[in-house]
């Protein structure tokens, strides 16, 4: 769906993005080969009650993937830095060890 296919009265915004992350996602999955790594998250998360635009503590959602790992949950993280050490763990180079990779986690259940 894009605006020029409907009329400006027509276009839900949200239906937009979707649409747009929907052939994104379909054409990065596509491009994935064995071995390759792929996480999807948010940058943040918003508490719903709180006013203002400041960002909160609220949870994020974290999808990783790739052939050969398994489609699994990794739990409820207690930092966003499990994703930098999960990918550092994947490629093989040094962490900080300011959180906690869930590598294994994919690839043992695969």
């Amino acid at each position: 769906l894009r605006p020029a296919e409907t009329k400006s009265s027509e276009v839900d915004p949200v239906t937009v993005v979707d649409k747009a992350c929907e052939r994104f996602i379909a054409g990065e999955l596509a491009r994935l080969r064995p071995g390759d790594l792929a996480i999807f998250t948010a940058d943040h998360g918003n508490d719903p009650s709180w006013t203002g635009t400041d960002h909160t503590r609220e949870r994020v959602p974290i999808v990783g993937f790739g052939p050969g790992l398994a489609a699994t949950g990794v739990g409820i993280r207690p930092t966003f830095a499990d994703i930098g050490e999960t990918l550092a763990d994947h490629l093989g180079i040094g962490a900080d060890d300011d959180g906690t990779s869930f590598l294994g986690e994919l690839t043992d259940r695969a």
